[in-house]
């Protein structure tokens, strides 16, 4: 069995708020948008973590990495 690949600093605030959203997408007909911007800052703010520019990007890259496997998985079904 493989390790886990180590988590870069840099990447720890945007890995700990994509684990907390996960409930914050939003939907339209059954099927994923994308995340609610509004309720990511509050998470974050609640969570004591700072948006930046930086975590934005990647926690953007995680939700369009996201809804592209959701499409795949919808065009196989």
């Amino acid at each position: 069995m493989l390790d886990a690949p180590e988590l870069l600093p840099q990447c720890h605030d945007a890995w700990t708020l994509w684990l907390e959203i996960q409930t914050q997408w939003r939907i339209s007909f059954g099927v994923r948008t994308g995340l609610d911007m509004t309720a990511v800052k509050a998470v974050a703010e609640l969570l004591e973590i700072e948006l930046t520019p930086p975590t934005y990007r990647i926690l953007r890259g995680l939700e369009l990495h996201t809804l592209q496997n959701v499409k795949t998985d919808e065009d196989t079904a």
